[in-house]
């Protein structure tokens, strides 16, 4: 349809208006690109927003409180055997053999290392007959 009105047009009106026509046409495609532009600065606007939003959940911790944490570390006393879950080296725990009732793990885990989580889920599967749910932060 465009190329009839656009023949029509040729016959009857100067080339100066033939090229404003073509300007019109031009200015409704750049339309659309700034229109596309738009939306993805808006949407980078938006991440932006919930970037600044979480980082604003984040305060610094009074000095005191993180020493009074460190201090409150420390070995204690267990009437339960201690066994040893994972790996010998980094990624192995001592924990006391009481695993009645656990449900589910939250690891930060260590490196490429999953030994103390795959004997976490064993152990526990044979004690609790239940489904068992390990989070690992990765």
């Amino acid at each position: 349809m465009k190329q009839v009105i656009k023949r029509v047009l040729k016959g009857l009106l100067p080339n100066r208006f033939l090229n404003a026509y073509r300007h019109v046409e031009n200015l409704g495609a750049i339309k659309e690109q700034i229109n596309s532009i738009a939306n993805y600065v808006n949407s980078i606007l938006w991440r932006a927003e919930r970037v600044m939003s979480i980082n604003e959940l984040f305060v610094e911790t009074p000095k005191e409180k993180v020493e009074g944490l460190i201090k409150s570390l420390h070995p204690i006393k267990t009437e339960h055997e201690l066994v040893r879950w994972g790996s010998q080296h980094d990624g192995g725990y001592l924990i006391p053999k009481d695993f009645k009732g656990i449900r589910a793990l939250f690891s930060p885990g260590v490196g490429n290392e999953s030994a103390f989580e795959e004997d976490f889920y064993r152990q526990c599967k044979l004690a609790n007959h239940n489904d068992i749910y390990i989070y690992i932060y990765i």
